[in-house]
């Protein structure tokens, strides 16, 4: 038998939240869904169970006062990693459905992701020594996305003016962002950092800039790539992203990628609360014009288990 009270996270026709069921005879239930874009709003719902048949119906109100009916099948599939999933129809459009699918909560950690460090060893600019006015001007993005049974969550994202970038620099980062894992879920983040020497003295328009590169980083997240391109390259290569950044004289990309780890490879990683584990990767593959330099640069980047 099959018990299908407690909490599962669900897709209704590409809204994320939380289904809430609650039985007393594994028959008939009542609950609640509480979908993420309307957070501060639960609708009843109720409904039965046939265990046998495998099947599931409920109805739920809304507050405009049409009512969604949702029927739905349990997967025959891992005892471990049960699916819901079934159609949608409701009382304004009666001959219209759409699709949903819930996968049970399940024990979840939290981690913090950070940028913490970029290092230049050479700038794309022709002169970088600290006495000359030839110089790196760094902005940099993070965005993060969770896969979760029921499909890609939210996408978070930090991005950051870093300023003048100098050959031998260090500089330390506040791009930082923290997510909770079911242990059936993935994680994939990526970062990115141009070298873009505009004059944009107003907050507005370097306002504009980063949500512009926030954008393009975005794009990274769900991108196949060849293996033995850096994802910015077959970026540049699909024309996607990075056509919305302007760039000139010796601008251009000097540090980015895509990473991905499973639940599992992170609890392995960090098994206890405040572990944490440090990466730094050096990037000195990115094209350059004439007279400018080939950019070589590291990203130092950690998750630390909550």
């Amino acid at each position: 038998m099959t018990n299908i009270s407690g909490n599962w996270r669900i897709n209704a026709n590409g809204s994320q939240g939380f289904l809430i069921l609650e039985s007393q005879d594994n028959v008939s239930f009542t609950g609640s869904i509480r979908l993420d874009e309307t957070a501060e709003r639960g609708d009843a719902i109720q409904g039965t169970w046939n265990d046998a048949g495998r099947t599931i119906n409920f109805n739920r109100p809304l507050p405009d006062g049409s009512t969604q009916f949702y029927t739905g099948f349990l997967g025959d599939n891992h005892a471990e990693n049960l699916i819901l999933a079934g159609t949608i129809t409701d009382t304004v459009n009666p001959g219209t459905f759409a699709g949903w699918v819930a996968s049970p909560l399940q024990e979840s950690a939290t981690y913090v992701l950070s940028i913490d460090n970029l290092h230049c060893n050479q700038t794309r600019d022709t002169i970088s020594l600290p006495e000359f006015t030839g110089r790196d001007t760094d902005y940099g993005a993070l965005v993060t996305q969770v896969l979760t049974q029921v499909g890609y969550g939210e996408v978070l994202d930090q991005k950051q003016s870093i300023g003048s970038v100098h050959h031998g620099e260090d500089h330390a980062l506040d791009l930082q962002l923290t997510v909770r894992l079911q242990a059936n879920e993935s994680l994939t983040f990526s970062y990115l950092f141009i070298n873009s020497g505009f004059q944009g003295s107003g907050a507005q328009e370097t306002g504009q800039f980063l949500d512009k590169l926030s954008g393009a980083v975005r794009d990274a997240l769900n991108v196949a790539y060849p293996a033995e391109k850096v994802i910015w390259e077959a970026l540049n290569d699909l024309t996607l992203g990075l056509n919305q950044l302007q760039f000139s004289g010796c601008d251009g990309i000097v540090a980015g990628d895509k990473i991905t780890f499973t639940a599992a490879e992170l609890d392995q990683l960090m098994p206890v609360a405040g572990a944490r584990h440090v990466e730094t990767r050096e990037y000195n593959r990115y094209d350059h014009q004439l007279p400018c330099q080939t950019p070589d640069y590291t990203v130092t980047w950690s998750f630390t288990r909550q």
